[in-house]
């Protein structure tokens, strides 16, 4: 094969491809041939138009199927009303079983599923350790080049003074909840960064952060002026999202790199006198 011609995609869409590779358990692990004992992990290149419509079950698979049978045992339903209640049409035994889990354990419902789905757990808890990992995966491989995206635009946040370890946590549970797209969770936890931040700058007066802004207009340098606006929007766009109703993942976004500009400038050294102090030529 001439290696030229070979169309190479770009390494996030590489990946995004391997994880749903890895989500559907569409791979092999092999130690043939490899005189050092590592596995080799070969993966198909055909795509959903290629897949054989008559297979032999895998291992994997037959762990979905006994997961269903499981399920219709103990809820008194035949494994077709089970499926259909996985909205399964093709039998998708790779990460649909999985998925219905996943999603049921994300919200509140009924007492008599989680019984029925309790017993069958325990019938099976392989098949279902199997289906909910491969529904983890396939989510993952959804959001990875966004998440990517998301890392690309971010940057560095020099300081000139030591950050409080509560600061950094908050921080960094800020961005993550950014990078995976979980923006309401984002901006509450922002609000949270920022009245740590003043909080341990001001030397940790009571009050809320209304009020620790208001502290801050008065003891921190002018020049913090600025940043401290951005603080008292992150504060009144976080509030409904507490106790109303959340912003639009647009609002949530903007309030996020705000956030990072404040913390950055808190923990920057400031003149008190800004242009006409110390470092003003003339």
């Amino acid at each position: 094969m001439n290696v030229e011609h070979v169309f190479w995609p770009a390494e996030v869409e590489l990946l995004k491809w391997a994880l749903v590779k890895l989500a559907e358990h569409d791979f092999h692990f092999s130690t043939e041939g490899r005189p050092d004992g590592k596995w080799t992990l070969t993966m198909s290149q055909h795509d959903e138009e290629g897949t054989p419509s008559e297979f032999e079950l895998t291992e994997e698979q037959r762990h979905m199927f006994d997961a269903v049978t499981a399920l219709a045992s103990a809820s008194g339903k035949t494994r077709e009303q089970i499926l259909d209640e996985i909205d399964s049409g093709d039998f998708g035994w790779h990460f649909n079983l999985g998925q219905y889990l996943k999603e049921n354990r994300l919200k509140l419902g009924d007492r008599a599923h989680a019984e029925v789905e309790e017993s069958a757990e325990k019938a099976m808890p392989a098949a279902f350790s199997d289906g909910i990992a491969m529904a983890v995966m396939r989510d993952i491989s959804r959001v990875f080049p966004k998440m990517v995206r998301r890392f690309e635009t971010l940057r560095s946040l020099p300081c000139d003074t030591q950050v409080p370890d509560d600061v950094q946590w908050y921080l960094r549970e800020a961005t993550e909840c950014y990078i995976y797209g979980r923006f309401i969770a984002c901006l509450v936890v922002c609000r949270s960064a920022i009245e740590f931040a003043l909080r341990e700058r001001l030397g940790n007066p009571a009050g809320d952060l209304a009020s620790l802004i208001g502290m801050a207009r008065e003891q921190l340098p002018y020049t913090h002026g600025p940043i401290l606006k951005f603080a008292d929007e992150v504060r009144q766009k976080a509030n409904p999202a507490v106790h109303e109703a959340a912003p639009s993942p647009e609002v949530c976004k903007e309030m996020f790199y705000k956030t990072r500009s404040v913390l950055r400038e808190l923990y920057t050294v400031q003149d008190r006198l800004g242009p006409l102090g110390a470092g003003a030529g003339g």
